[in-house]
Parts: C-alpha cells; sequence; structure tokens
C-alpha cells in the first residue's frame, strides 16, 4: 500500500521513500554480516587459543603442523599413554571439522554480503532511474506550461475569434447589475415631474406617472427598463466599431454595409466569410488608435433623459453618476467584446404584450402589475432587461440561451 501511495504521490516523496529504503536495506544486512563476521572470527580464536596450537604453519592451514602429528611426537619422546586416556586425535578432529563448519558458515555470510550489495547496488540503480525520470518530468512539464502560456495569449488576444460563453455571460450579469444600481441610487419617485418641453419619448414615459395613471410604486421597474432601452439601442444592438466622433461618417457607412448584408440573409448564407469580415475590419480600426464615443453619447442620453425624477441627494447624485459611467464604459466592451467573436452573440427582448409562455425559453418573470393597463394575465408588459443568446458559427440555424430576459407581467 505504501509504494501505491508513492506512485501516486508527489515525485519527491518518491525519492524519500527510496532513500529510506536504501537505508534500511544497508543497516539491516551489513549490520547482521558484521556481527556475524564478529562472532564467528572471536569464536575462531577462542578455539585457536584453547588449542595452544604452535605459530608454525601447516598444510592444514593451523601453525606448526597437524594437531595429530604434534601429539604423536609427544607421545613418542614420553612414556606411553594408558589405553583410553589420550584424547589428542579425538580433540584434533573436532578442532578440524569446527574450523571446517566455521569457514562454511563464513562463506555463507560472505554470500549474503555480495547479495545484499546487489540489492544496494538495484536500488540505487533505481533511485537514479527515478530520479531522473523526475527531472525528465519537470521539464516535460515546463514545456507544457509554455505551450499553455503561448495559447492562453492566442485565445485571449483580441480581436482573435475565440471568446468564451462563460466571460461574455459574467460581463453582461455585470451590466445588468451595474443598471439596477444606478437607478436606484439616481431616481427619487418623490420628486417625479412633467418633462415639459422635453422630446416625445420623455413626455410618454414620464406623464402616466405625474397624471397618477400608473401608481410611483412601479416607477423603478419602468425605469429600469427605458435604461436597458437606451444602452440596447446605442450601443448593445448597435454594430460597434470602436470609432470616435471624427470618424463617424466611417462608422455610420461600415453600419450601414452590415445592416444591408443583414438584410441580404448574408450572415445567415455565409457566416465564416461574414465573422472573417468583421474581424479584419475590427483589426483595422484597432490600427487608426481612435476612441470610441460611444460610452460618453450614452452616458449624456442616460442622464438628460433621467433629470424629471433626478434625486436631489447630493451625494447619491455623485455616487449615480459614478456608476453610470462605469455602466456605459462595461455596456460598451461588452459590446465589443461579442463583436469581436466568431459566433453571433445577441441580446434580445421579447416583443410587449406576448404571452410570457410564448416566450419562456428566452424569458422570466422578474416582477408583476396589476392595476394601470389594459392587457390580459400573463401578457408581458415590458422587458426590464433583455436576454443574452448565441447563434454558433458552425451551426448559424442554432440559438443557445445564456441569460434569460427579465420581464415585467401583467396579472393580479
Amino acid at each position: 500500500m505504501e509504494n501505491e501511495a508513492v506512485g501516486r504521490g508527489d515525485p519527491m516523496d518518491c525519492d524519500r521513500q527510496l532513500s529510506a529504503e536504501l537505508d534500511q536495506i544497508l543497516k539491516t544486512h551489513l549490520g547482521q554480516v558484521r556481527n556475524i563476521v564478529r562472532t564467528e572470527y572471536q569464536t575462531i580464536i577462542g578455539t585457536l587459543e584453547r588449542a595452544a596450537i604452535p605459530e608454525q604453519r601447516s598444510s592444514t592451514g593451523f601453525p606448526g603442523g597437524s594437531f595429530m602429528r604434534k601429539v604423536g611426537s609427544k607421545d613418542r619422546q614420553g612414556p606411553a599413554a594408558a589405553p583410553g586416556t589420550d584424547q589428542a586425535p579425538l580433540l584434533g578432529a573436532s578442532l578440524e571439522r569446527e574450523v571446517d563448519d566455521l569457514k562454511v558458515r563464513l562463506a555463507t555470510k560472505e554470500s549474503q554480503l555480495d547479495q545484499a550489495q546487489s540489492q544496494v547496488e538495484e536500488a540505487t540503480d533505481k533511485q537514479e532511474n527515478t530520479e531522473r525520470q523526475l527531472f525528465e518530468e519537470r521539464y516535460r512539464n515546463k514545456e507544457l506550461q509554455e505551450q499553455v502560456a503561448k495559447l492562453r495569449g492566442i485565445l485571449t488576444k483580441a480581436p482573435g475569434g475565440i471568446i468564451m460563453d462563460g466571460d461574455v455571460r459574467a460581463k453582461f450579469m455585470e451590466v445588468r447589475n451595474l443598471a439596477h444600481l444606478v437607478v436606484r441610487k439616481l431616481y427619487s419617485s418623490e420628486r417625479i415631474s412633467s418633462p415639459g418641453n422635453r422630446n416625445d419619448e420623455s413626455r410618454s414615459f414620464f406623464e402616466p406617472f405625474v397624471l397618477k395613471h400608473i401608481p410611483s410604486q412601479y416607477f423603478e421597474n419602468h425605469f429600469r427598463g427605458k435604461v436597458f432601452d437606451i444602452l440596447d439601442r446605442n450601443l448593445l444592438s448597435q454594430p460597434q466599431f470602436g470609432l470616435g466622433r471624427e470618424d463617424h461618417k466611417l462608422e455610420r457607412r461600415l453600419t450601414q454595409i452590415e445592416q444591408e448584408w443583414k438584410n441580404l440573409q448574408v450572415a445567415v448564407r455565409y457566416p465564416k466569410e461574414m465573422a472573417d469580415w468583421r474581424l479584419a475590419t475590427l483589426k483595422c480600426v484597432e490600427l487608426m488608435r481612435t476612441k470610441a464615443d460611444a460610452p460618453k453619447e450614452t452616458f449624456e442620453d442616460i442622464w438628460d433623459f433621467m433629470l424629471p425624477a433626478l434625486t436631489t441627494n447630493r451625494g447619491d447624485e455623485e455616487r449615480g453618476q459614478a456608476l453610470l459611467v462605469r455602466l456605459c464604459e462595461e455596456a460598451y466592451s461588452l459590446a465589443m467584446m461579442m463583436r469581436k467573436s466568431r459566433d453571433t452573440f445577441i441580446v434580445e427582448k421579447p416583443p410587449n404584450r406576448a404571452l410570457l409562455s410564448e416566450w419562456a425559453d428566452c424569458a422570466e418573470e422578474f416582477a408583476h402589475e396589476s392595476i394601470g393597463h389594459s392587457a390580459s394575465t400573463g401578457d408581458i408588459l415590458f422587458c426590464l432587461f433583455g436576454g443574452l443568446s448565441k447563434i454558433p458559427e458552425d451551426h448559424p440555424a442554432s440559438k443557445i440561451v445564456l441569460e434569460k430576459a427579465q420581464v415585467v407581467v401583467f396579472g393580479t
């Protein structure tokens, strides 16, 4: 189990495990051999000392010739030993057998020592091989990281044509939340007044609240819907090329060309070629290093529209104004992000008075109103904020809903 854990774990843990195994082998085998050799050596020395063998060596390998011959010489010089009392031949034979046995045991331990050394060498080779593999894996990992960095650079380089759905969706949700914050900071329902000589759009929006045809409690949702309408008209559903005020004529002409191609169904029949043209055009505009005026113009339109209901709280006005600037910039950023994709991203809203049940796949109820309208239950009164969908380049006949539109529905 430990070896399996090492195989699944960090390479450095594998190194430490192998080193521990090597240390254990060395301590176990070499320690045993060292103790056995020391013991056997002491046994041999003790035996030889007890036998009192002379220093000269004979063919038997022990000092002074064979023990048998030494004992026989003494017998010839002295009186004959009594039968049954001379133990020298037996002692010599026993000693030789003991020495031979010790030699065999020593040879066995030497063989075990050789095996232990072989195991150590094998473990060392294994460790070196593992270290080499670890180095190769680290080098390969570094190469892969460099490749990933290059690919990430390609994917995020604008206009590269590859825009992730998650990035567009996150930016879309940020813009939607900012629009809600702007409305809550900037308007005051108690201050709603007649738009006076303002344009028809402003009068048609404010007069129902001034005349109490629509209760003021519904004003915030209506105001949010109007802010979205301006964002959608100026930025989100309007082809953006990133040109400034000085190049408005060129931008208008490019917009006309794209609109004419759209009317002729060019984008539907030739989505790849249309994407190529759009991305190449955006790249050329980037080379001009111009600054777009669309965010600033959108800010002015929304600010001018909300003046009849602008808050009198100076702090809220300043914070709301800063949020409105950011809202317009982020909405423009979202529009350009969608334009730089090879897929087609669209912000769409269902029509007023349509049944919500017929648009349930791309719209959801956010709030409902029960008075002030001549509508039927379940009708969509207006859109608070449009939905986000994608038409893939490779499947132009299909549509993927990423975020549903938020709508206000008539109901009790």
